[in-house]
């Protein structure tokens, strides 16, 4: 006997069209009905004519991630609920066999695209500006390449606030809520079940979103360094203050280098945490354009950013505009915890493979320039560089902004 469908079948949910609610269900005659009524259904539809309760029977009834939150499609849905019988109803139904519209593929792109603007708005729930408006903007930026090196705009971008040393000032997908837009391939390959996976691929899915292109472009060496930023593992794990881990990694310090941005393990160890910045203080705003931090879900619109902060003065330093509901964090200076792990870390740096003190970044500061900038830095780290070869940098070093060491010590100190 045929299933018969309730209105709560032919309904769906607020976010979930009901073919999605069908294709998740473990009785495949639910499905198997749902299909045959689209289809009966549309054979009375004149042709140009939408019907918006029929859409809601399709093969591809999908939900737009940019809308409600969530990329899905009844394809996807059957995929990760791992019923290979409504995979192939769907498929026989002329379901995509991509999974994901390109709208919403390339919905979703643009939000992590290298110069798009920093007030363009990617995070809320609602559809992004058209790729091609966001490409003239990057474009704009001298970039026409998203692998190539950092452009001479994004340099000046990052002067304006105190951006994370390895990623660009506006961290893509810093807040979004959306989940990761997926093709039904991506979503078979992550439940490790080659039924599934070969059934959508024999129907012909779209591979050309495979991350198999992206490891094989030859500006990439996915066992050293990130694209466009050149941070090698060691920057990060610097970065942490563990000298521990370091003693137990297979790789030697002297390998890491320098990043895109000049800076080197000895200037990492030294970096503040974007909290340990003194805000108030000119000298820190404008010589300071690399934090430490590493958690990813640090929100850049509590704390000074490339919108938010007027660092020429025209509006006097601090917030350009007042954001409803959020703040600048107040500094918070290094506990004695933090202290003793920066302190281990430049010992062990210091012993292991040696340190030019002398070194200066992109943005002309040393070691000394982002340890002086710390608020209650530990006079042992400032003395352990100054007392090596290069010391001296502490008194004539002088970075973009003309100011030494010894001159921004002594500023952060006042203010």
């Amino acid at each position: 006997m045929a299933y018969q469908l309730t209105k709560k079948d032919l309904r769906g949910t607020f976010e979930d069209s009901a073919t999605i609610v069908a294709a998740k269900n473990p009785n495949p005659a639910v499905l198997e009905a749902l299909l045959k009524r689209y289809f009966t259904h549309l054979e009375s539809v004149p042709t140009g004519r939408e019907d918006r309760a029929l859409k809601q029977w399709s093969p591809n009834a999908n939900t737009m991630g940019a809308i409600y939150g969530t990329y899905d499609s009844p394809l996807t849905v059957a995929i990760r609920a791992n019923i290979p019988e409504n995979v192939r109803a769907l498929l026989a139904a002329g379901a995509d066999p991509t999974g994901i519209t390109l709208q919403d593929l390339s919905d979703y792109a643009v939000r992590f695209i290298r110069g798009r603007d920093a007030k363009t708005d990617m995070s809320s729930f609602a559809l992004c500006p058209p790729r091609e408006q966001i490409l003239a903007v990057t474009e704009a930026k001298g970039i026409t390449r998203q692998t190539q090196p950092l452009t001479q705009a994004e340099f000046d971008e990052r002067s304006k606030g105190f951006p994370r040393f390895w990623t660009e000032p506006n961290v893509p997908g810093q807040r979004l809520r959306l989940s990761k837009a997926l093709t039904g391939l991506d979503v078979a390959a992550g439940l490790g079940n080659e039924n599934p996976f070969s059934l959508v691929r024999n129907a012909g899915a779209d591979e050309s979103a495979s991350l198999m292109h992206l490891l094989q472009h030859p500006d990439l060496d996915q066992h050293l360094r990130s694209p466009i930023f050149g941070i090698h593992p060691l920057h990060l794990a610097v970065a942490r203050h563990d000298p521990d881990l370091l003693s137990r990694l297979p790789i030697p310090l002297p390998t890491a280098g320098t990043t895109a941005l000049g800076l080197n393990l000895l200037h990492i160890a030294p970096l503040t945490l974007t909290e340990n910045i003194n805000k108030k203080n000119p000298d820190s705003v404008q010589s300071i354009h690399c934090a430490r931090t590493l958690d990813s879900n640090w929100l850049s619109h509590a704390f000074p950013s490339p919108i938010h902060l007027d660092p020429k003065g025209r509006l006097g330093y601090g917030l350009v505009r007042p954001i409803p509901g959020q703040y600048i964090e107040p500094t918070i200076p290094l506990t004695s915890m933090e202290q003793e792990a920066q302190l281990s870390t430049l010992h062990l740096l210091v012993r292991v493979m040696g340190v030019n003190v002398r070194a200066q970044d992109a943005d002309g500061n040393t070691a000394l320039h982002y340890l002086a900038a710390t608020m209650n830095v530990d006079p042992r780290a400032l003395q352990l560089l100054r007392d090596m070869e290069g010391g001296e940098a502490y008194n004539n070093s002088r970075n973009r902004v003309g100011l030494t060491p010894h001159s921004l010590w002594e500023s952060n100190n006042e203010a």
